[in-house]
């Protein structure tokens, strides 16, 4: 079990954040039993940023840390073929739930 922090959602723009709330919900089935640093100060999970990377897209955008390589236990799950998976599949799972919710919006 990793001990260390695991995963941050950053995001700035409104779209954003839902897209930042599906990749939350999408991190806490799959890497059930890791620690997570979520931030509800707002009533969502995610952490509001100004980074420009952010701020100057046309679309929802959000960054995730997925791990520190400076934390051993981390660095190895991201280095195993199962931490390699499921960082790929909670990110396939959340942007999946993301667009899925934005067509139940839009009809």
């Amino acid at each position: 079990m990793v001990q260390c922090d695991w995963l941050v959602l950053l995001h700035f723009q409104r779209p954003g954040d839902k897209l930042a709330d599906c990749l939350c919900q999408a991190a806490a089935r799959i890497l059930h039993g890791h620690k997570m640093r979520f931030d509800y100060s707002d009533g969502d999970p995610d952490q509001e940023s100004n980074f420009t990377i952010l701020q100057k897209t046309a679309c929802a955008s959000c960054l995730t840390e997925n791990g520190f390589m400076d934390c051993r236990e981390s660095l190895e799950f991201l280095l195993s073929d199962e931490g390699k998976a499921a960082i790929v599949q909670l990110h396939v799972d959340g942007i999946i739930a993301y667009v899925k919710s934005r067509e139940q919006e839009e009809s």
